[in-house]
């Protein structure tokens, strides 16, 4: 998609430790991905900061660090420019209450490309179903498979584990 230019800039959202240490080392240590340059927003605010105006074509943030990250961008006039979204651990937006989900919904407009990764696609419930598919219908407006509420994704592939989501420009 950076190929492409379908997008410009990539925000990946992971738990800490994946964020700072596992996608860069990944990134690292494939040779096609090696010409990316990546910008880690984790640590003290100094360090966030310099990251955040860093240029680069990915951005890591871990999640804890969400609902700063959008409220620097606010507070700093700056638009929200990641053309897409990828959320390493769907799983851990199931609580449509949380201070993360309700902040990634202020920069829901701006998005063009949503992506959820979870080796967990199960629920232990029906409000945990309804948070994960619920995430795409605020975000995408889009769903998996539940009708006329919930129209189908424009698609939904499962790779070993990881299940993404690709709401594009749904109903844009």
């Amino acid at each position: 998609m950076l190929e492409t230019f379908e997008v410009n800039k990539v925000l990946i959202i992971a738990p800490l430790r994946v964020a700072r240490d596992t996608w860069p080392a990944e990134i690292e240590k494939w040779d096609h991905l090696k010409g990316l340059d990546i910008s880690i927003i984790v640590g003290d605010v100094k360090t966030r900061i310099a990251a955040v105006h860093h240029p680069a074509m990915i951005y890591i943030v871990n999640r804890e660090n969400i609902k700063w990250l959008v409220e620097y961008y606010e507070k700093n006039g700056m638009r929200w420019d990641f053309g897409m979204v990828v959320i390493d651990e769907l799983s851990s937006f199931k609580d449509y209450q949380s201070q993360r989900f309700k902040f990634l919904r202020k920069v829901r407009p701006f998005v063009k490309r949503w992506v959820g990764l979870t080796g967990t696609p199960s629920s232990n419930g029906l409000m945990d179903l309804w948070a994960d598919r619920g995430f795409y219908r605020s975000f995408g407006e889009c769903g998996v498979g539940f009708g006329k509420e919930f129209p189908p994704l424009r698609s939904f592939r499962f790779f070993g584990g990881d299940c993404v989501f690709d709401g594009a420009d749904y109903g844009r």
